[in-house]
């Protein structure tokens, strides 16, 4: 008994381990699990030569040490330094970032004209976007060119927000202490199409929250957050402390205040560079809201829907209990409750729509009856925000009543009709009934929309004969015929072709 319960401590131990090693791994705020390899290299955009530092997930950490090719392609990142700033102030955020899965490319600006600035963050970009495509560079097929991200701090943050307003595939730019800028980023902040994430401190007296980054905060039109570190101040996001003489607010320190700001930074680019939504929690969720070193506000419902498609098959379905299958959509906020739409339509641009089915959250819906005829359909996903996608597929069905019998010539006790003469037809077409007792019967056709267009109830008596059915007032197209005797029915599809 004491060597079993001495098993089951180590075991509980073991177990404990593994959980602490597991909740650590996944703190933004830690350093991640690649190390770091980094270069220098000037780069020229309009005779503006920048000295940028590049910081890239490695096998080992070092200068110019191999760049890891089998856990890429990895995002992008560029950083601006703030005013009057260096690149080196910021090597720890740089090593951060590549340790948790980031290229990350950090200009030294030659002047301070702030739009340039933005323009040079972009150049940085698709400095390695074109690495990556280059045979022979370190980048060669590394680089993730879908997804971008741009911050900074002060002069570099306010920056990398206009770098949004002029180049609109960037998904997300978080700064910390974004500075106003010139052009005003607070005046057109309004047009941006990136996730904005701003980082600023309760104590900043450089770029105070109430005349900067509150004013960005409420202009910022969707998927938006600004996130304050409590007793925090404008200059310990930096390594140094050479400049903490320019503002002696707060009350943190600065490891803490590097702490929370590379965090949430780290947080924010997993969510939306690495799509991770694990990282949700942290970002948004409720590790952000019972943080007490931090005061967020956010607007995060209209977040793009991930592609999805349509898992029934085209073809010939009959046109009671219809079952549309698909793949669910989401997006990057796990908790997002996402409801999907079928939609029936007369032609494969979705133009004139027949039907639309009620809202379900599920990925499946049983629709009880549609009219006969060929009908495109697709789905729509919607979310709680109003974003809505569609599948990208459509399915065409032909849809028929259900048949009792083997549709073209059912055998009934006492009659037998035969198939459609002629098919295509112009302008007329008929069917040939062998009956040997009085029977009523009932015609009805329809044409493609499933609209009916002519119900005749005859009684037909005994012997071999026609019914004959005259369209000429209707134009070309697909029609379907249906007779129904003694409960049961078959259907039939004719051309008229004029």
């Amino acid at each position: 008994m004491p060597g079993f319960m001495l098993r089951v401590i180590q075991l509980f131990i073991f177990i404990f381990i593994l959980t602490s090693i597991s909740y650590s791994q996944i703190d933004p705020g830690a350093r991640g699990r690649y190390p770091q390899g980094w270069f220098s290299q000037t780069i020229s955009r309009e005779g503006r030569n920048m000295n940028c530092r590049i910081y890239y997930p490695s096998f080992s950490d070092g200068e110019n040490s191999q760049i890891d090719t089998v856990n890429g392609p990895w995002p992008i990142v560029a950083f601006g330094h703030g005013f009057f700033m260096q690149t080196n102030y910021y090597f720890s955020l740089f090593r951060q970032l590549a340790s948790h899965g980031f290229i990350v490319i950090a200009p030294q600006f030659t002047d301070t004209q702030h739009g340039e600035l933005g323009k040079d963050l972009i150049f940085c970009l698709n400095f390695i976007k074109s690495s990556s495509t280059a045979t022979g560079n370190r980048f060669y097929k590394l680089a993730d060119t879908s997804k971008t991200g741009v911050s900074g701090h002060s002069m570099g943050g306010g920056a990398s927000l206009l770098s949004t307003i002029y180049d609109s595939t960037i998904t997300i730019s978080a700064p910390f202490a974004a500075a106003e800028t010139v052009p005003s980023i607070i005046s057109t902040i309004n047009s941006t199409k990136s996730i904005i994430y701003l980082i600023s401190s309760q104590n900043d007296g450089i770029t105070p929250p109430a005349t900067t980054q509150i004013p960005m905060y409420e202009n910022t039109p969707d998927n938006k957050a600004l996130l304050t570190i409590n007793g925090g101040n404008h200059t310990k996001f930096m390594d140094t402390n050479i400049w903490d003489w320019t503002d002696i607010g707060g009350y943190i320190n600065r490891n803490l205040q590097i702490y929370l700001s590379q965090k949430y930074l780290t947080a924010v680019f997993k969510l939306f560079l690495h799509e991770d939504k694990g990282y949700w929690n942290y970002a948004f969720g409720d590790s952000a809201n019972a943080d007490t070193s931090v005061v967020l506000r956010k607007s995060v419902n209209r977040l793009p829907l991930k592609s999805f498609k349509m898992l029934t098959d085209e073809g010939s379905v009959t046109n009671q209990n219809i079952n549309i299958r698909w793949e669910k959509s989401s997006t990057l906020n796990p908790l997002e409750n996402i409801r999907y739409n079928v939609e029936f339509a007369l032609d494969s641009l979705f133009e004139s729509l027949f039907y639309v089915s009620p809202a379900v959250v599920d990925s499946s819906i049983i629709i009880d009856s549609i009219p006969p005829g060929d009908f495109y359909v697709r789905i729509v996903a919607s979310t709680p925000g109003g974003i809505q996608k569609f599948s990208n597929n459509s399915i065409k069905l032909t849809l028929s009543p259900p048949l009792s019998v083997a549709d073209g010539s059912p055998d009934l006790s006492s009659l037998r009709i035969s198939g459609v003469f002629p098919n295509p037809f112009n302008p007329a077409f008929s069917i040939t009934i062998n009956n040997q007792n009085t029977t009523g019967i009932l015609f009805e056709l329809y044409d493609i929309s499933g609209k009916k267009i002519l119900s005749s109830e005859k009684v037909i008596y005994p012997g071999i004969s026609k019914e004959y059915f005259d369209l000429s007032g209707n134009p070309s197209g697909i029609y379907f015929l249906s007779v129904r005797v003694e409960g049961r029915s078959f259907v039939k599809k004719v051309v008229l072709q004029k």
